[in-house]
Order: structure tokens, then sequence, then C-alpha cells
């Protein structure tokens, strides 16, 4: 007995190093859910998906531009300021602003907006699609841990029997009542147990490994996980067929929602694309001034003589004053003042042929709308497909779970009667070790049999849209 203490206080000593912190199903799914890279990378792509919506939004309002130029002209011109000939060097400045206003465009912006927020929605279902994925394998490495560590328990503390058996025929065997043969085939067994508690440890190991892998936390972490409680496993049974369970999933499933809503965006993809053949009427205005070297403006007046312009009836001579004028280039700033001009038009635009460019988007708006139509189908199709194998997995398991147990219960009570027996000394060691490994085996199954019943429930359940949680 002392051995036996010592052994399962060693084992106990092994699992509290590991179980440091313990962790539920729900806190290592919100782990996983908080640093998974699948995750990130699905909300970036719904954050993409928002921008686009914004800008659907953005591209109904009027796009208004300023613009600067600083020009030298070095031939033959014509001012755009003075309308003057010009040889000689000249610089020339414009500034001013331009906007637009698209009118009307065939409602292409209208199903653009309900395209791209479409496209948002589908993008929030991927998104929730992408994490119940990581829930479900989560729940499943979570459930590999826990049958992993009762594994291990269990070839544990039958490997500890086996050594106290063992201990027991060696006082026997110097006592000289029984043979080395016997000794021999104990330590067999011993040795054949003390393997297979290395390779549940080694199992258990993996198996967390696995799972902090999965939740994207340190390998070195040491943590424990809260066993869940685990009642009569009829009451898990589905009350309701798969026909009724798909049904309910199709109001639930976000992969449904995201392909569905991706069908419509196609559909306005093509409205807009069709939106192309329509005529643009656009309203268009301006506001600018500019500035001509050319320009000049009088500082001064004087007469500087007369000209002889012509003749009277009488033979007078008819005389013109002439003058001087001083000029001086005109500033800059005043340019600017007088130079304004506005102008307010609107432009209609009939498209006649682009190169077939609006023929073609057209017919790629289809075919995507097409496809997306049969991809909804094909999502439709693979949800009943997997509802209705998770339905039948259940019914399946729960039929393994009961003939395990049975199995399990029968090999528990033959082990029993086999101890008793090989304690008194009617049956051999051989057939003590054969009851054994049948009742090890037996168990093994059964509690494989018990996770994976369990695992297959939630996964229905989580058809039904209940949560993974225990």
């Amino acid at each position: 007995m002392k051995t036996l203490f010592l052994l399962l206080l060693s084992l106990t000593h092994i699992v509290a190093v590991q179980a440091q912190e313990t962790w539920t199903l729900k806190q290592c799914v919100e782990q996983a859910l908080k640093n998974n890279l699948q995750i990130k990378q699905s909300a970036y792509n719904k954050e993409s998906a928002k921008r686009s919506m914004e800008q659907s939004y953005a591209n109904t309002l009027p796009t208004i531009n300023g613009f600067a130029t600083h020009t030298y002209n070095f031939g033959q011109t014509i001012d755009p300021f003075t309308n003057q000939f010009a040889s000689q060097q000249v610089r020339s400045n414009s500034l001013g602003l331009n906007g637009q206003l698209v009118l009307f465009n065939g409602l292409q912006n209208v199903h653009s907006i309900q395209q791209n927020k479409l496209a948002y929605t589908a993008s929030e279902f991927d998104l929730q699609k992408t994490k119940n994925d990581i829930s479900i394998a989560v729940a499943s490495a979570y459930l590999q841990v826990i049958f992993a560590e009762e594994q291990f328990t269990n070839v544990s503390v039958q490997a500890a029997l086996t050594l106290q058996q063992r201990n027991r025929i060696e006082k026997l065997y110097h006592a000289g009542s029984l043979a080395k043969s016997a000794l021999l085939d104990i330590e067999a067994q011993l040795a054949m147990e003390e393997l297979q508690v290395v390779n549940s440890e080694n199992q258990v190991n993996l198996s967390y490994l696995n799972l902090k892998q999965l939740i994207e936390i340190d390998p070195t972490t040491s943590i424990r996980l809260e066993k869940p409680e685990v009642y009569s496993m009829e009451a898990y049974l589905p009350p309701q067929t798969a026909a009724g369970i798909y049904e309910i999933s199709l109001e639930k499933m976000p992969e449904i929602k995201s392909a569905e809503y991706k069908y419509y965006a196609s559909k306005k993809r093509l409205a807009a694309s069709r939106g192309g053949m329509s005529p643009r009427l656009t309203l268009s205005g301006n506001y600018g001034s500019g500035y001509s070297g050319l320009q000049k403006e009088i500082t001064g007046i004087s007469l500087s003589g007369t000209d002889t312009i012509g003749f009277t009836g009488s033979g007078d001579y008819v005389y013109q004053p002439k003058y001087t004028f001083q000029t001086q280039p005109k500033s800059f700033n005043d340019q600017l003042r007088d130079n304004i001009n506005r102008s307010v038009g609107f432009t209609l635009t009939i498209p006649i042929f682009n190169g077939w460019a609006t023929k073609t988007n057209i017919g790629i708006a289809k075919l995507t709308m097409q496809g997306n139509e049969l991809a909804l189908e094909q999502t439709k199709r693979q949800l009943q497909k997997n509802v209705q194998t998770a339905h039948a997995d259940v019914l399946a398991a729960f039929q393994k779970y009961k003939a395990s147990n049975k199995s399990y219960l029968a090999f528990k009570e033959s082990f029993t009667y086999a101890s008793s027996r090989f304690e008194q000394g009617v049956i051999n060691a051989i057939e003590f070790n054969d009851a054994k490994n049948k009742l090890i085996k037996s168990e093994s199954e059964w509690l494989q049999a018990k996770y994976d019943l369990l695992f297959k429930i939630k996964i229905l359940e989580f058809y039904s849209g209940n949560p993974i949680e225990f």
C-alpha cells in the first residue's frame, strides 16, 4: 500500500505541476478569438468592405479641385488675359477652383451604395463564420486534452496496481510459493503498462501543445483545463429530426447569410453595370483668375502733338491731338482681382460606343451574379449534408457509447473476479494480465466514445444555433 500511495502521490504531483492555472472552454475560445490570425484577417476584410461602402456614399458628393499654373511663353501667342499677340517672353499665372456634380448616371451610384452595403454585411457574417470554425476547433482540442488526461490517469492507476501485484509476487517467489515464471510474467506486464503510462503522458503533452498553439499562447505556459460535467448521455440526445435542425440552421448559420448577401450584392452590381448604358448629366462650375506679364495700367497722359487725319469740304486740315501714355505692368494682386471669371454649365454625355466596355462589364456582372447564386445553393446543400451527417453521427456515437460502456462494466466486473481468483492462486499471472489488458482497452474505448459523443452532440447543438459550451 505504501508503494501505491507513493505512486499516486507522484502522479498527483505531475498533474499539479501542469495545473497552475485553470482554464474553462469559454476562456480558451475567447483567447483564440482574440489572437487567432485567421480571425484578424477576416476582421481586416470586414474593415476593407466598410471603407468601400463609405466611399460609395462619398461618390455622390461633388468633386472640387483647386488649380494653379505658372507659365513662361517664348514664342508667338495670344495672351489669354489681354488678347494681344506676343512674341517675347511672357509670364502668365492661373488660379482657381473647379467643381463637378453628377446629377444622373443611370442610378449607378445608388446601386453601388446598395451593393457595397450588402457586401459589408456579408463580410460581417464571414467574420462570424471564421469565429465559429475556430470555436469548434478549440472545443475539439479541449476535449482531446480531457480525454488524454483521463487516459493517463487510468493507465497510471493500473500500472500502480500492477506494481503492487509485482511486489507481492516477488515476496511469494522468494518464499518459494510461486515459480519464477510468475514473477517474469508480472514484470513483463508491468513493463508494458509503464510504456503505456509514458505514451499516455506524451499524448497529454501533445494535446496541450495543440490546444496552446490553437489559442495562441506560449507553449511553455502551464495551464489546467476545467473538466466538463457529464451527466446521463441520454439527456443530450437531439429531440429534433435532421430536417428540423436544418431549417433552424438556415436562419442561424452565418455562412448562409454571407452567401445570401453576396448574391444580393452581385445583383446590385449588375444593375449598376447596366446603368453605364444610360446618358450622364453633370453639373460643373469654375471660379478663377489669372495674371499676365503683358497686361499694363496707365499711370499718366501727356499731349505730344497733333496728327492730320483729313480735310474739310473747304480744304482745311482736320487735326487730332496725339497723346503719349505712360504705363507700367499691372500688379499681380490687381490682376487677380480684375480677372476673376465664373462659369456654371451642364454636360450631357450620351454613350454611343466605348469599345464594348459597358457590354463586357454587364456580362461579367451577370456571370458573377449567377456564380453567387450557385454558391448560395451549394452552401445550403453543404449545410444540409453537414446537419444530416452530424445528426447521424450523434445517433451512431450514442450506440457506440452504450456498447463500450456495457463492455467496460463487464470487463471491470470480470477483472474484479479475476483479481480475487489471482489472489487465491486459482489463476496464473497470464490469465490475470489478460483480464487486466481487456479492462484497460475497454476503459480506453469507453472514454473515447464518451468524449466523441459529447463533442458530436455539441456540434449538432451548434447547428441549432446554440453556442459551444459545457
